[in-house]
């Protein structure tokens, strides 16, 4: 999957508070109803700085399978275009651009549920230190320092995303972001340096690749978070799963079952997991056989996928 990272800016006319709830409140439903192929959508409100950064109110961290579906099947259609761009236009002022490839060093073993995300997190934008070629920054970065950082650092999830294209001229030269994520606040200032020893170890690193550290409090927002191993499709609110089984034989994809428990009915999760499904049969070149009956329905509201 590719991970795109947008470093957003409020119009001037508004408050952080007014661009908050714009953002979260307007903008993040339409998105999820218009960007059909959007797998995966994190909304960070920046809530402060962790030393001097450039100024920022939130960052938007959008997965697809590809930056093809970004850049040529990023709308529904026409009027979703239109939609999408008019509410933009009605908050947002500037954004940076980046695409990625992410590496999660550390996680939970449960997948991310939809919602707010409860403990602390920061996202530290990075980039390499004079004289260093890209070659040289990522070596270091993801061979040296992320076996310090597991080792030094006592987060309960750090991912690690390098900087494949900056899809935008202007946008800063950042080679990577950082997902860092703590239980608290309190956590976080516990447990960032897991020893004096640890800190040392983690400072005098950072000074032989990092040039730039321009690090971020946010506040998480996960509004969709589609889950996929063989097998299976999944999206987590709270204690609750809704999810798609299917069997791959040979150059087919069979699609089983999909469920969705009472409590989480009428959210449009089945839609979301089945097309998850029939875009990755698509792209792996399989033929579609829907056993299970609500795929059975979609594909005769959406005759535009294929299962012959």
């Amino acid at each position: 999957m590719t991970k795109l990272f947008f470093l957003c800016r409020r119009r001037a006319e508004l408050t952080h508070e007014q661009y908050v709830q714009r953002l979260l409140g307007g903008h993040v439903p339409l998105a999820l109803a218009h960007h059909p192929t959007l797998r995966r959508y994190v909304v960070n409100v920046v809530d402060g700085t962790r030393g001097p950064a450039p100024p920022l109110d939130s960052i938007g961290m959008l997965w697809f399978d590809s930056l093809a579906d970004y850049r040529e099947r990023l709308y529904d259609s026409a009027a979703g275009e239109r939609t999408i761009a008019a509410d933009v236009a009605g908050f947002l002022g500037t954004a940076d651009a980046y695409a990625t490839t992410e590496h999660v060093q550390r996680a939970p073993a449960e997948a991310p549920s939809v919602g707010a995300t409860a403990g602390v997190k920061l996202v530290v934008a990075l980039a390499r230190a004079p004289g260093q070629s890209r070659e040289e920054f990522l070596r270091h970065w993801l061979e040296r320092h992320v076996p310090l950082a597991l080792e030094h650092h006592g987060m309960s999830r750090y991912v690690t995303s390098v900087v494949d294209e900056r899809l935008g001229s202007a946008s800063p030269p950042y080679d990577g972001f950082a997902e860092i994520q703590f239980a608290s606040a309190d956590d976080l200032e516990r447990r960032l340096y897991l020893s004096a020893e640890g800190k040392t170890a983690i400072e005098r690193d950072v000074g032989r690749f990092l040039g730039t550290i321009h690090a971020y409090y946010v506040a998480e927002h996960v509004a969709r978070w589609i889950e996929h191993v063989p097998g299976r499709f999944s999206i987590r609110v709270g204690d609750a799963e809704a999810f798609l089984v299917y069997e791959r034989r040979d150059d087919v994809l069979d699609v089983l079952h999909t469920y969705t428990p009472p409590a989480l009915r009428g959210g449009n999760l089945a839609a979301e997991l089945t097309r998850a499904a029939l875009d990755h049969a698509r792209a792996e070149g399989l033929r579609v056989v829907p056993t299970c009956s609500y795929t059975r329905r979609y594909l005769a509201r959406h005759p535009a996928y294929n299962c012959d």
